[in-house]
């Protein structure tokens, strides 16, 4: 049994322990099925579980990383609190997060109204929408108030294998050093879309195909960091820039400082450039952070010194035909099997 397992209440202690004839792995099984098991620990699937949870039912998150959030994730690098992922949540979005945090983590909003869209070589003045706000000290404020509700409920660093369908229960496989099975009356997937295709594949002979088909556009986040004195001040105006042209290699500027206050060392200011495009995944993170930094200066006429560079590759999903008959597809899944669904 492995560290985790070992920590669980004695509620989810192991049902069966076996070894066969040809020494495959052990199996090991929750004493009765859940109610509801919830696979993707990101933001909303750490949300559904805790509000299940309050209605009385019996839960579990399964989270194949070693740390919940998904995307949402704060990363705090040489004084500066770098998003690698949201940068903050519309006020609606916040609305069933918060409803079910007993004590939620202090909220701030956005300190600044206006941004900027660039069309071209033309800046032209936007308003913020949405009410954007974050925690204190970064977005992963709330994965952390979620995991502390969820306690042992969350379990980390396991992966789901498969998904079997039973009579008025769900047999879910995890991988591990202790192949695990876990029954359930309902599953709700909160995982990346080739994700819940491939659970699903025995359920649904096309998903193999169009999931060879699914394609990512690669992406890149790149923090800047530099002092906030007057020439960052001039150039570097409201929340941010956003590109209308989808060939440059620009997707997105932040003014993170400006933004949410307080996030930078003293006299320190932090900018997000996220990149698109195949330059993005340069091998070569300095150039991906020379790029981003030569794409700043010419999109906002800023001339000052970077004194901190950090480079966060990642992959956005294209729209393509296979995606959309996916999503229809998985959709289609969870309206004809009882207890089924995404999110």
């Amino acid at each position: 049994m492995n560290g985790e397992e070992a920590g669980q209440p004695a509620s989810f202690h192991v049902r069966t322990a076996r070894r066969d004839a040809n020494r495959q792995p052990l199996i090991a099984m929750l004493p009765q099925p859940l109610d509801l098991l919830v696979l993707g620990g990101g933001l909303h699937g750490l949300t559904t579980a805790l509000a299940a949870r309050q209605q009385g039912a019996r839960v579990i998150v399964i989270e194949r990383e070693p740390n919940p959030g998904g995307m949402t994730r704060t990363q705090r690098s040489e004084g500066f609190a770098c998003e690698l992922g949201p940068f903050a949540l519309a006020a609606n979005e916040l609305i069933p997060i918060l409803a079910v945090l007993p004590a939620p983590p202090p909220l701030i909003g956005l300190q600044v109204t206006t941004g900027a869209t660039l069309a071209g070589t033309t800046l032209t003045p936007t308003e913020v929408e949405g009410d954007p706000r974050s925690g204190r000290s970064g977005l992963e404020d709330l994965v952390t108030a979620l995991r502390r509700e969820l306690g042992p409920d969350l379990r980390l660093g396991r992966a789901a294998t498969g998904i079997t369908p039973m009579t008025n229960l769900w047999t879910t496989h995890l991988a591990g050093e202790i192949v695990s099975q876990i029954e359930a009356a309902a599953i709700h997937l909160c995982v990346p879309l080739a994700d819940a295709a491939a659970l699903l594949m025995p359920l649904d002979p096309a998903l193999p195909l169009l999931v060879r088909r699914l394609v990512k556009e690669q992406r890149a986040f790149v923090f800047l960091g530099t002092w906030q004195d007057p020439a960052f001040a001039q150039s570097c105006q409201g929340y941010g820039v956003i590109t209308t042209d989808p060939e440059s290699p620009v997707a997105e500027i932040l003014f993170c400082s400006n933004a949410f206050a307080g996030r930078a060392v003293t006299g320190k200011a932090l900018v997000r450039v996220e990149l698109q495009g195949n330059l993005a995944h340069d091998p070569d993170p300095d150039v991906v952070a020379a790029l981003a930094e030569a794409e700043l200066r010419r999109i906002t006429g800023w001339s000052g010194r970077v004194l901190f560079r950090r480079v966060h590759p990642f992959t956005v999903p294209v729209i393509n035909a296979a995606h959309v008959e996916c999503r229809v597809r998985i959709s289609e899944l969870c309206r004809r099997a009882k207890g089924l669904s995404v999110g």
